[in-house]
């Protein structure tokens, strides 16, 4: 369940435009949170910038879309590395904040490939998450050390939630425009 809401939402950005997209994806927030209550740690920002990323390199990009993609591949994990390399217990466990050059180093991959944007949007949900997370929390240096082998795993796992998502509701939209809109 854990990587279910976000992996369709994510793979959901891709058949609107960034901010329709933003706006959906806050909306479902709101309303959980007015629903269910409680306190939603990452309030949905990750999501939020894992789409909004998945967004961007599926569709065509405008002039301000692409310095957006700029904002989102390239210095929104570079910040995030800085406060995490600068936090005064996370510093000494800087290598987990190398993750966060994947979708910098994809970046200029430049490529529309599904799993490539996966693996982009999915870094760049996990650099938020982990911000929010590092300076909402106290976590020891040997803990963060301790999760680098699961992140990869677990990115990968949410990298191909978010391909499978996006290929099986394009395929169904497909099918649908070919079986009743063509006929």
């Amino acid at each position: 369940m854990f990587f279910i809401i976000p992996a369709m939402f994510t793979a959901l950005a891709a058949f609107f435009n960034m901010q329709t997209s933003i706006v959906l994806i806050a909306s479902f927030f709101i309303i959980k949170k007015l629903v269910f209550g409680g306190i939603f740690l990452t309030c949905g920002l990750p999501t939020l910038a894992g789409a909004a990323t998945f967004a961007l390199i599926q569709n065509d990009a405008s002039n301000s879309d692409k310095y957006f993609s700029i904002v989102l591949r390239l210095l929104l994990p570079l910040t995030c590395m800085l406060l995490f390399i600068f936090h005064p217990i996370a510093g000494s466990a800087f290598l987990y904040s190398f993750y966060w050059f994947i979708p910098m180093i994809l970046y200029f991959v430049k490529s529309k490939n599904v799993f490539i944007a996966s693996l982009s949007s999915t870094f760049v949900a996990h650099a938020v998450g982990s911000i929010l997370y590092l300076y909402s929390t106290n976590m020891a240096d040997s803990q963060w050390l301790a999760l680098i082998p699961v992140v990869a795993f677990e990115r990968f796992v949410a990298a191909f939630g978010i391909a499978l998502f996006y290929v099986t509701i394009k395929g169904i939209v497909v099918l649908c425009v070919n079986k009743y809109l063509r006929n």
